[in-house]
């Protein structure tokens, strides 16, 4: 075998390497995207319900709310509101509307569905 057959060899392999690396990078990325994700549904669920915002709802139905939210680009604007909730406010607010059919004003505003 000539210099330039395993030069031409060598090149084969690290191309061969390298999209199988570039390739495992980008699977990783996206599965660390994953579990941010989900982490920051977790805390925001979970500041939610310490908050007494949602606590009719399942907290793991709550998360994947949020998960969706995150998906849609909305939780950061979720997460801003929340911060504006005080501690048990959201037990203040009376249910009854959720008996009549009408979402309370700011759980449509946190779950953008208003």
């Amino acid at each position: 075998m000539s210099d330039t057959e395993k030069v031409a060899s060598v090149l084969k392999s690290a191309a061969h390497a390298i999209r199988h690396v570039t390739k495992e990078r980008d699977e990783l990325r996206e599965k660390l995207a994953h579990i941010e994700r989900r982490q920051r549904a977790v805390k925001v669920a979970s500041d939610m319900h310490d908050k007494g915002v949602n606590r009719d709802t399942r907290f793991e139905e709550l998360v994947e709310d949020c998960e969706k939210a995150a998906a849609d680009g909305r939780l950061d604007t979720i997460s801003e509101a929340l911060e504006l909730v005080g501690p048990d406010m959201g037990r203040s607010v009376s249910l009854d509307d959720r008996d009549h059919g009408d979402a309370n004003a700011l759980e449509q505003f946190l779950l953008g569905d208003g």
